[in-house]
């Protein structure tokens, strides 16, 4: 309790040199840990005349009044900061694509649960999923999917094209509607689905370009 005190008090002189500090927040925080909750508030409104923004200290902020049973304000304040964070929810998509190209399947499956659940406005959160497949296991998943591509996306053989069937589309367009069903299992997969790197890209580039060019 006296490294709390002790860090109060810095904060406190900071704060007396420089009014416009974020350092509030921290003071706010050490306040919090020592339940002086009307400090806390009083604290946060102050540094949000500066930083209206601060999405930390409005979290406090929310914390302290509903600590004092000021349930209204509370609600409101914190709703607004979860919408804040909604807007910026991609980063926990970009989080787990990264964990995926890292080879952490766990991590990248909590972070595509987060981002689910606050795509997911009023849904019950979805249960932690299993741990990802070994890396063995996931190169294989790698080459189905790009031989379903090859085959799914390049179109029906010219012999069997007939007056109704469309002919086969170009390299780009092929290229374009597999982005499309990557992003359609990226929206419907509870775990992260598939992602292609650029290496990825270029293979399957120069695979359909291979099977264009044997017609």
């Amino acid at each position: 309790m006296t490294g709390s005190a002790d860090s109060i008090q810095t904060y406190r002189e900071m704060l007396k040199l420089d009014p416009r500090s974020r350092v509030f927040a921290l003071l706010a925080e050490e306040l919090c840990v020592a339940c002086e909750w009307e400090l806390v508030v009083e604290v946060c409104r102050q540094g949000l005349l500066y930083h209206p923004d601060h999405l930390r200290s409005r979290v406090l902020l929310g914390w302290a009044l509903m600590e004092m049973g000021e349930a209204e304000q509370s609600e409101r304040i914190l709703l607004e900061a979860v919408e804040d964070i909604r807007k910026n929810t991609v980063i926990f998509k970009l989080l787990s694509e990264f964990a995926i190209f890292s080879g952490n399947p766990v991590s990248a499956a909590e972070y595509a649960r987060i981002y689910e659940a606050f795509e997911t406005p009023g849904a019950a959160s979805p249960p932690p999923p299993e741990p990802g497949p070994s890396a063995q296991k996931e190169a294989s998943d790698w080459d189905d999917f790009k031989a379903e591509a090859i085959d799914v996306l390049q179109g029906p053989d010219l012999d069997t094209v007939g007056p109704e069937t469309p002919p086969k589309k170009g390299i780009e367009d092929i290229l374009a509607q597999l982005s499309q069903r990557i992003e359609g299992r990226l929206a419907q997969a509870t775990a992260p689905a598939v992602i292609l790197s650029e290496e990825d890209r270029n293979f399957l580039k120069q695979e359909l370009a291979a099977a264009l060019s044997a017609d």
